[in-house]
């Protein structure tokens, strides 16, 4: 039912919560999605949140109502490409890193040993984080660098729902991805052949390669997805139903409430309630 709202449902649920004596003093917090309400719930208190189902809607409302409630209406969105390609957003504020997953992986160096922990099995925890994770890593940002070109060009590409198994190889603990079949599978499913073609595409991958931050590049859904993935078909869990969803929680759960602490988010959004000294909320 939600996910038929669109961005004027939204501003209409928002302005009656802002009208709401229970919240006359309140600030509100608009939020993509579910999952980031329940690790920013940790961090900033005194605080309501309404999740607006992505970014899209998020910064609709806020265009249409940040105008009318300039001190009690803000957003908090993934970064996505924003900071690379230097677009700014009226009245939210993004991630330090992509998005909210590479910003907690980005945090604490602890973050990385409690998902082992939590995910690999023991025998299996110090290769996993040592290597395969590094090659995780390298192809969250060979896709990631399609995702830019994607949203610097308005290619029209369409990455949502991807079968990541269809172009990540894994044999021999090695985890690589195939550019070719990678492409041929992004043009066919979106149907812009005739806005760019392999060979453009190709060209264009080879042009930005190495040459932006990692934490910038990765998106958190394509790292989580080739962590279930990689740890599934390696085998290095007892736990065989492991899936991108298991990975994000398993990444929530080992968050505490200081480790974004230093992230210029939390300053930022901080600075506005008022606060700048204010301690993270304990989890």
């Amino acid at each position: 039912m939600r996910d038929s709202l669109n961005s004027t449902d939204f501003s209409g649920a928002i302005k009656l919560l802002l009208a709401h004596p229970a919240h006359q003093n309140k600030r509100i917090c608009l939020l993509e999605g579910g999952d980031d309400e329940k690790v920013y719930a940790r961090i900033f208190e005194n605080l309501t949140f309404h999740v607006c189902n992505g970014k899209t809607n998020v910064l609709s409302v806020l265009n249409e109502l940040e105008k009318y409630y300039p001190t009690r209406l803000f957003g908090i969105c993934d970064a996505d490409y924003d900071h690379i390609l230097d677009r700014t957003r009226l009245g939210a504020f993004l991630t330090d890193e992509n998005d909210l997953e590479l910003m907690i992986l980005s945090s604490n160096k602890d973050i990385i040993d409690t998902l082992c922990s939590e995910l690999v099995d023991q025998e299996h925890r110090e290769n996993f984080k040592n290597n395969i994770l590094t090659n995780v890593f390298n192809i969250a940002y060979q896709i990631g660098i399609f995702r830019l070109i994607n949203s610097r060009e308005s290619l029209g590409i369409k990455f949502k729902g991807l079968n990541y198994q269809k172009f990540i190889k894994i044999s021999n603990e090695k985890v690589k991805l195939g550019i070719r079949s990678f492409i041929t599978c992004l043009l066919t499913r979106s149907q812009t052949t005739q806005a760019i073609n392999r060979k453009e595409l190709l060209m264009k991958y080879r042009q930005i390669n190495g040459e932006v931050c990692k934490w910038q590049m990765c998106r958190g859904h394509d790292v989580t997805n080739i962590i279930a993935i990689t740890i599934k078909q390696l085998r290095l869990s007892r736990d065989g139903s492991i899936t991108h969803k298991k990975v994000e929680s398993a990444l929530r759960l080992a968050t505490r409430g200081d480790d974004l602490s230093q992230k210029n988010i939390y300053l930022e959004v901080q600075k506005l309630l008022g606060a700048v000294d204010t301690k993270p909320a304990t989890i």
